[in-house]
């Protein structure tokens, strides 16, 4: 006669605590990613907000400042959504299935708006300093000519008239001699000067000093919104394939083994 061989309750023992242990990592997986949710989806959200209101400058760098943590927006739907519904809390059911459906818009708009604001506001930023640059050239080749044009004028009236047409501002009264005229003419071409080298150290200050036209950087900064709007796609492309084979939608699926506190009427 054999006896049957008493069941080791060690291994009972082992089993539980391997689960609250896979249940202790999933929990922490889940909010690591719902906290990478929170700075970058707000962060995202702001820089929308405001950038209807800023200039090309101030929007161009907050896209390149924001596009640095770009990737990690996948990485926390990833691991805010890791493990599907399983001991997933009730009151997640609400929102974790339209957080799913959300990576596709959201990755559209990484993959394609993103970078075609990045590339306009480039592209009008170089342009605008080209302009400003090639305007700031002309008159310095004119500066010479229009000077010795000054020189030959007969009175300060003249000099007035010439200088007006030059872009200055050049006071005269009547019967002035011509000295006080070259004078009043070299004081307002010295006032142009200064605002002309304002102009060229803020383009040099704000431009190139900061490297917002840096080819790399931003070459780096429409490689970061790539990647990080195809990560989303994909998630987006490979959850609905599994939750399109088990037959369910988005709300079902996350809303699977479930837990939570749960609420006993007693009967009278």
């Amino acid at each position: 006669m054999t006896h049957p061989r008493p069941r080791d309750t060690r291994d009972e023992v082992d089993g539980v605590v391997q689960r609250h242990q896979l249940d202790y990592s999933l929990a922490q997986l889940r909010l690591v990613g719902l906290l990478l949710l929170t700075v970058e989806l707000g962060t995202l959200l702001l820089a929308g907000g405001f950038a209807s209101f800023e200039v090309p400058l101030v929007r161009l760098s907050g896209v390149i400042g924001f596009s640095q943590t770009l990737p990690l927006l996948p990485l926390g739907f990833a691991l805010y959504l890791v493990g599907g519904g399983h001991r997933r809390h009730r009151r997640e059911q609400p929102w974790t299935g339209a957080l799913h459906q959300v990576l596709l818009p959201l990755g559209l708009i990484v993959l394609v708006l993103l970078p075609v604001v990045t590339i306009q506001d480039a592209t009008s930023l170089a342009t605008d300093r080209r302009q400003a640059v090639k305007e700031i050239e002309e008159r310095l080749a004119n500066r010479q000519q229009n000077i010795e044009r000054v020189q030959t004028a007969r009175s300060a009236a003249d000099i007035a008239r010439l200088g007006g047409a030059q872009g200055l501002t050049v006071p005269a009264a009547p019967g002035e001699p011509k000295a006080v005229g070259l004078w009043r003419y070299e004081v307002s071409l010295e006032r142009q000067r200064r605002e002309e080298d304002a102009v060229a150290e803020r383009l040099s200050r704000s431009l190139f000093h900061q490297d917002l036209l840096n080819p790399v950087r931003l070459i780096t900064t429409l490689m970061l919104q790539g990647i990080s709007g195809i990560g989303l796609l994909l998630l987006w492309r490979q959850g609905r394939r599994q939750i399109k084979r088990m037959g369910l939608t988005p709300a079902l699926f996350f809303r699977t083994d479930a837990t939570g506190p749960v609420q006993k009427h007693r009967h009278r």
